[in-house]
C-alpha cells in the first residue's frame, strides 16, 4: 500500500505544476467523497473501470484507489515532470499508467479500439453508466476549449460518451465554471452554459475560497453548497494561485433533435436581448407568425433567449421541428458560413 504523498515530497520533487493546480490534503479528498456518493451509481466498485484524465501527480488517483479499490484505473498524463514522478513514486500501486497525450483524440483510440487496454463495457442510455468513471484536473486555462468540447461530445454522444452516459469529474478554472453554471438571466449565460444544462446535470462539488468564487452565481452556491477548499492545501505555492472548481457531470438522456436545436440555439443566441418576437424571424420566413401561433403566450414571446431556460429551448425546438415550412437548416447555416 502506497499512502498519500506530503505536500512537501510533491513540492520537492515535482520542479513544475505546468499552470494547473491540484488538491493534496487527504482529508479534504474523504470529504469530497463523502459529499459524491459514487456507491449509489457504482456500488461496490468492483466492476468499476475509471480513466484518470490529466492525472498530474497522482495524489487524487491514489486516494481514490485506495478509498474504492476499482477494477482498473488508468493515469493518462503526458507531461515529464509528472510521468518521471510516476515512475519512482507509485510503482507497487494498483494503478496503471499511460503517457498517451490525453489532449488527442488518437489516444483514446489507441487504449480503447487498438491496444485494448482499457475496454469499458457499453451500456444502455436509460441510466448513468455503472461500470465506468472518468475523472480529470483540466485547472490550466489554456483547457477552457478542450472542456467545452468534453461538453459538445456528450451532446454528439462520442468520445468515451460513445459508451453511454460516462459521469466525470472535473476540476478546471473556477472562470470556466461559473460559465458553464451561469443560470438564465444571468449576465454570464452563454451558448456554453446552455449546452451545459441541457445536455448534463452539472453540479458544483468543490470550490476554491477565493475572490473568483464570488463571481460563481449566488443561486449555484446556494443550491450546490459546495465544499470550499483553502489554497493551503494546494499545489504548487506559486502566486497568483489558481482558483479552481469541482463539477460532477452527469450526462442526461436527451431524445430531440440536436440538429435543429444547434440551429435555433445559434441563431437565439447571437440575438441574446432581442425578444422573442422579434428574433423568431430569424428562425425562418413567417417565424414569428408561426411560433406565436403555436404558443399562444404573450409573455413569452415577449422574452429574450437570454431568459430561457434549457427546457423552454426544447420546447421551441420541437415547435420548430414540427414547423411544416421550416427552412433547410443546413442551407441556412452553409449560407450563414459564406456570407462576406
Amino acid at each position: 500500500m502506497i499512502t498519500p504523498f506530503s505536500k512537501k515530497v510533491l513540492l520537492d520533487n515535482i520542479p513544475t505544476f505546468y499552470k494547473s493546480s491540484f488538491l493534496v490534503n487527504p482529508s479534504v479528498y474523504e470529504t469530497i467523497f463523502q459529499k459524491l456518493q459514487l456507491q449509489k451509481v457504482y456500488k461496490d466498485c468492483t466492476d468499476l473501470k475509471v480513466l484518470d484524465i490529466y492525472a498530474g501527480p497522482g495524489q487524487q488517483s491514489l486516494i481514490f484507489n485506495e478509498k474504492f479499490r476499482p477494477k482498473q484505473q488508468l493515469l493518462m498524463d503526458n507531461r515529464p515532470k509528472f510521468t518521471n514522478f510516476w515512475e519512482t513514486h507509485l510503482k507497487g500501486s494498483h494503478l496503471q499508467l499511460s503517457t498517451q497525450d490525453p489532449y488527442s483524440w488518437e489516444s483514446y483510440l489507441m487504449l480503447m479500439d487498438y491496444q485494448k487496454i482499457f475496454v469499458p463495457e457499453t451500456q444502455d442510455r436509460s441510466h448513468i453508466h455503472n461500470k465506468f468513471f472518468v475523472m480529470a484536473n483540466v485547472t490550466d486555462k489554456k483547457y477552457e476549449g478542450l472542456i467545452m468540447q468534453w461538453y459538445n461530445c456528450i451532446g454528439q454522444k462520442n468520445w468515451v460518451h460513445r459508451y453511454g452516459r460516462v459521469q466525470m469529474l472535473v476540476w478546471m478554472p473556477t472562470a470556466t465554471a461559473v460559465k458553464l453554471l451561469a443560470p438564465p438571466k444571468s449576465s454570464a449565460r452563454s451558448k456554453a452554459s446552455l449546452v451545459a444544462e441541457t445536455f448534463t446535470e452539472s453540479k458544483l462539488i468543490a470550490i476554491t475560497d477565493d475572490t473568483a468564487a464570488s463571481k460563481m452565481d449566488k443561486l449555484i452556491l446556494q443550491q450546490h453548497d459546495p465544499i470550499m477548499i483553502k489554497h493551503a492545501d494546494t499545489v504548487p505555492n506559486k502566486r497568483p494561485q489558481i482558483p479552481m472548481s469541482l463539477l460532477l457531470i452527469t450526462p442526461r438522456n436527451v431524445t430531440f433533435n440536436k440538429d435543429n436545436w444547434d440551429y435555433i440555439t445559434k441563431q437565439l443566441m447571437i440575438q441574446r436581448k432581442t425578444p422573442f418576437e422579434d428574433a423568431a424571424e430569424a428562425l425562418g420566413p413567417g417565424g414569428r407568425e408561426y411560433f406565436t401561433q403555436v404558443l399562444q403566450d404573450k409573455n413569452f414571446m415577449s422574452r429574450n433567449a437570454a431568459s430561457f431556460s434549457a427546457e423552454e429551448f426544447i420546447l421551441l425546438t420541437d415547435i420548430f421541428t414540427n414547423w411544416p415550412f421550416k427552412p433547410d437548416i443546413f442551407m441556412s447555416l452553409f449560407d450563414v458560413d459564406n456570407d462576406d
